[in-house]
């Protein structure tokens, strides 16, 4: 597989493991990535392969962006969770109280 051809197939590799929320695979198309980078580093690219890259950056920079808005909406969800656990707690007790 030449370069081009692994730079578009971990862009996608990257929007499947977002929309799948599948962040153990996300991470390993990210150290592919990184890994690509390194190896490619060593050698001049030609104009394809740097649009090739550039059009990936803003990919992963995208796909950032989703992590990170789903990464808020998680803290989001279990903030809430903590607060409705310590209402349930302390309704809990103030039961337990009545009982007695």
């Amino acid at each position: 597989m030449d370069d081009l051809q692994l730079i578009r197939q971990l862009g996608q590799a990257l929007t499947q493991a977002v929309e799948a929320q599948d962040w153990p695979r996300l991470q390993q198309a990210d150290r592919a990535i990184a890994r690509l980078l390194h190896a490619m580093a060593a050698s001049p690219l030609t104009q394809e392969k740097r649009q090739a890259l550039q059009a990936l950056q803003q990919h992963h920079q995208q796909m950032y962006r989703v992590c990170e808005t789903r990464r808020t909406e998680l803290e989001e969800k279990m903030r809430q969770h903590r607060s409705q656990r310590d209402g349930r707690q302390a309704y809990a007790l103030f039961s337990q109280e009545e009982e007695l």
